[in-house]
């Protein structure tokens, strides 16, 4: 996890290199994307995710789960969306499944994961 500090720093280097970058002549646009489970809005599911151990030993549903998760979340991203719609990569934004393995059964229930 990150704290509150780190997001603040990476977030003025971005918009530090940006800037060179504008200086510079390019019109390079750098996209800070955050992805994670605070942003689920489901209670449930956030506290599901959130209660996962950050050991290197998951089960293989877990892994799973938060693969899913991850790649839900990223897809809802504001940011990401920008940066495909900006790149021309519309096609990459097709509907995906919010479904997950809950107490091993499956439960596609969550639509939107992000507030």
């Amino acid at each position: 996890r990150y704290s509150f500090e780190s997001r603040n720093l990476i977030e003025e280097r971005i918009e530090a290199l940006q800037e060179k970058l504008r200086k510079a002549g390019s019109t390079t646009k750098i996209y800070l994307v955050k992805v994670d489970f605070e942003s689920i809005k489901q209670p449930t599911i956030k506290r599901y995710f959130n209660n996962l151990p950050t050991s290197l030993e998951l089960k293989d549903n877990e892994i799973d789960n938060v693969i899913s998760v991850g790649r839900n979340l990223l897809r809802d991203s504001v940011e990401y969306r920008q940066f495909l719609d900006e790149a021309g990569l519309d096609a990459l934004k097709a509907s995906h499944d919010s479904c997950f393995l809950v107490d091993d059964k499956p439960d596609c229930s969550f639509g939107d994961l992000r507030e």
